[in-house]
């Protein structure tokens, strides 16, 4: 009975507005850096996907020549004027990312009536499409925010907030009397803003980027990796001991050992020669001699060392695997999807997957090297679960 009446009622609501429902679709939540775009009603570019975390290739061409824009629920926006403004969340330097954001477009003064037509309403920007430069000319990834903001009445000159290096400072958006907040829609994607150039030397080979046209897949379960209490924080990387072997046959922990770094090294042409004696032997020899109580201690240490490193690899390979999880898999040139079973990686994201895994492969198996020392010296090893995550 109570659901028939709130039928009745919605729908005596609705004829009364025109055909319109008046229970709007809700508004953005704060904050404008930390809220989930995608829990927003959605805005679009014509020549962007509408799914929100969608990945798009290309993501000047949606932004040049007049753009078009849709909403979501248009018939809901009050009348008036209002801003859109396209971020690139990540893009500045570590210190500024959080509080300011980069405007690589904006468009203001733009009437409801026109975001209100079914064809789309066509911008004109009053800062044209613009990217941060590449670094290296080496790919980056990243968020690409849509905001749409509603302008306060009596308001339908430019914004004051806009800087001339185009930085947004997020609380002048709170503190600014041009703009209302919350938002009234958002939507974001993964954008790729610049891509790999053949003169870098990590670039892909021509017939590894043909191997990777779809997509990449690692090996979670090789029937020859091992486990130790090292290497069970971290599942996704099967270090074998065929790797470990190699490195306890070059001659880098012996000469970490005389020159005590203070902190370990992780390039891969750190202590590339080969050791003309047994690293095990030799580390038999120290822990019996006079020193073998130091020795004992620095090689404790430098597992708890390396056992750092690798987590810090691991987060950079998983917010490579959790960026490439937000792109559409790639489609045949009919449309459909390729055979077989889907792969671990994004086409995109390969390249820089493929060196940050051979990255975590050789500094596991740089840290599982000390470890074995230990066992083999008879010394248990754990990690201080309070100082590292272990997910």
């Amino acid at each position: 009975m109570s659901l028939y009446i709130f039928l009745v009622f919605s729908f005596v609501l609705t004829f009364i507005s025109g055909g319109k429902s008046v229970f709007k679709t809700n508004r953005c939540n704060c904050c404008l850096r930390a809220n989930n775009a995608c829990d927003c009603p959605k805005i679009w570019f014509k020549k962007y996907p509408e799914r929100c975390g969608a990945g798009i290739s290309n993501a000047s061409r949606g932004l040049l020549n007049q753009p078009v824009v849709f909403v979501e629920a248009a018939y809901e926006l009050d009348d008036g004027f209002y801003t859109l403004f396209v971020l690139d969340r990540d893009g500045l330097s570590p210190g500024k990312t959080w509080s300011n954001g980069y405007l690589v477009f904006a468009a203001t003064n733009i009437d409801a009536e026109c975001l209100k037509l079914q064809t789309g309403c066509r911008l004109t920007p009053i800062v044209e499409a613009k990217f941060l430069p590449c670094h290296r000319d080496v790919a980056r990834y990243g968020p690409l925010r849509l905001v749409l903001f509603k302008q306060n009445e009596g308001h339908t000159g430019g914004p004051n907030i806009i800087s001339s290096d185009r930085t947004i400072h997020y609380e002048h958006l709170y503190t600014s009397d041009y703009l209302r907040l919350p938002p009234i829609r958002m939507n974001e994607y993964t954008a790729q803003y610049c891509a790999d150039s053949g003169s870098h030397p990590l670039q892909l080979s021509k017939e590894k980027q043909e191997l990777y046209r779809y997509g990449c897949s690692y090996m979670k379960h090789h029937p020859d990796r091992i486990t130790s209490r090292f290497l069970k924080h971290f599942p996704v990387i099967p270090v074998l001991q065929a790797n470990v072997t190699s490195e306890l046959n070059r001659c880098h922990i012996y000469e970490d050992w005389l020159l005590k770094p203070l902190h370990p090294r992780s390039e891969s042409k750190e202590f590339e020669k080969t050791c003309p004696f047994d690293t095990l032997a030799w580390a038999r020899m120290v822990a019996r001699g006079k020193n073998g109580t130091e020795f004992l201690a620095f090689i404790r240490n430098r597992v708890d060392d390396w056992f750092g490193l690798t987590q810090i690899e691991m987060m950079h390979l998983e917010k490579i695997m959790n960026s490439s999880s937000m792109f559409e898999p790639v489609r045949n040139e009919d449309g459909s999807l390729p055979d077989g079973p889907p792969p671990d990686i994004h086409a995109y994201f390969c390249p820089a997957f493929a060196r940050q895994f051979k990255k975590c492969v050789r500094v596991a198996s740089r840290g599982e090297a000390y470890n074995q020392i230990l066992w083999i010296l008879g010394e248990k090893w754990s990690p201080n679960l309070e100082m590292y995550r272990t997910d």
